[in-house]
């Protein structure tokens, strides 16, 4: 009878270190509200758009570089919103990477309307590379602007935004510019997953107050936004130092911060909007190279898990369990904490989603969605860990790849 007293006496001692760790995730929700909306001035990462290019400074060549495959439903809208832009001196250089759609015939007919835009057709991949990063070096080498910028096809810019950015860089000598994104979650699995994914990735790269020369802080690389000095890109290696990463847009970033190179990140909110849709299958290999290559190691990558599970899924059963316990009149302080902390949770939760989806979302994400999001997207960083063991595989574009870590290691052959 002993022994059992004492083992309730352990388990109660148990349960309430779990509380002392459970108000942790809870208070780490709060601190996180209170530094959006109190701790952090966004004002310093917008950006206001600009009518016009200054008439009093010469403007540098800018080249906008997109690597596309089989994008025939997006790529005649980007295009048309790049050659809508104000800004002086552009020209557009689009690698058609291996389309098997319209999307060669497509561009062919733009180039055809418009002499800015240059089509550089790519019909074999080598050995060792990612698809997208051997086209934006192919589509990089034959071009001699100042000025780079990178963006995707499933990206579509308001008319004023390169004149806007390219003002910021140039008044302040910047040698790298991204953009968080703002996003349109279009299909039902996107919406359900991304959220809680751009949750765990925000961790590595949440906006920070500049450094004393005006220089971002926050080390981010936005593959559907980034604005290089040429100069700059050269000299840490460009894409074709990283042409087996899958996250090539943030090892650039991390590169021109390590080298010294003044960067700015700041908020793509009305300046462009990136759309995403697809089906669950699809959404899934997306995340799974995007945190990949993001987190690249596993430790950070089960780490992820724990903050979803624990930080996003957690009140779904500790409210109704403390609940029933409390009714089945077990220790009723134990219980009324549990209780208490899984509110608070939940109220945390939802008004820090609140906040960070306006900032973000083109719209409103479902905040009742994002627990449930949370576990897949654990499930997801789970199979994560799985394929950078050297298991498994992961498809961009049409070619699926082995991992080594955060790199390719082998196309797997159908």
């Amino acid at each position: 009878m002993a022994s059992t007293d004492r083992g309730g006496e352990l388990m109660i001692v148990f349960l309430w270190i779990m509380a002392a760790s459970y108000l942790l995730v809870v208070a780490a929700w709060w601190w996180h509200l209170w530094y959006y909306r109190v701790g952090l001035d966004l004002n310093e990462f917008r950006l206001t758009p600009l009518s016009q290019w200054p008439a009093d400074r010469p403007a540098p060549s800018l080249a906008v570089v997109i690597a596309c495959h089989n994008e025939e439903d997006g790529i005649e809208a980007c295009v048309r919103k790049l050659l809508a832009q104000d800004y002086p001196k552009l020209r557009i250089v689009i690698a058609n990477d291996r389309s098997t759609d319209r999307t060669g015939q497509i561009l062919a007919r733009l180039a055809a309307e418009d002499d800015r835009i240059r089509i550089v057709e790519i019909t074999q991949l080598p050995e060792g590379w990612i698809g997208k990063t051997h086209a934006l070096v192919r589509a990089v080498a034959g071009c001699d602007a100042d000025y780079l910028f990178f963006t995707d096809s499933d990206v579509q810019l308001s008319p004023h935004t390169l004149v806007t950015v390219m003002d910021k860089v140039c008044r302040e000598n910047l040698d790298l510019l991204s953009l968080w994104p703002h996003v349109e979650l279009r299909s039902v699995s996107e919406r359900l997953l991304s959220p809680p994914a751009m949750a765990v990735l925000s961790l590595r790269s949440m906006p920070r107050a500049s450094a004393e020369d005006g220089a971002s802080q926050t080390v981010l690389g936005n593959g559907q936004f980034l604005l290089v000095k040429r100069s700059s890109y050269d000299a840490i290696g460009g894409h074709a130092g990283v042409g087996a990463e899958l996250a090539e847009d943030a090892v650039l970033a991390a590169r021109a911060h390590a080298a010294g190179q003044r960067c700015w990140a700041g908020l793509g909110k009305g300046l462009f909007v990136t759309y995403r849709e697809g089906g669950f299958g699809r959404t899934v290999n997306a995340l799974a190279r995007v945190l990949i290559g993001s987190l690249q190691k596993p430790a950070r990558i089960l780490a992820g898990t724990q903050v979803l599970l624990a930080g996003g899924f957690a009140p779904v059963w500790i409210l109704p369990a403390a609940a029933v316990c409390l009714w089945a009149g077990l220790d009723r302080t134990l219980c009324l904490a549990f209780l208490g902390l899984a509110v608070l949770h939940w109220l945390g939760m939802l008004l820090t989603l609140r906040r960070a989806f306006r900032i973000s979302l083109a719209k409103r994400g479902s905040l009742l969605w994002f627990p449930l999001g949370s576990v897949v997207v654990a499930g997801v960083l789970f199979w994560c860990v799985w394929l950078l063991s050297g298991r498994g595989s992961v498809r961009w574009g049409s070619t699926r790849y082995r991992l080594s870590g955060s790199r390719i290691a082998a196309v797997v052959r159908p």
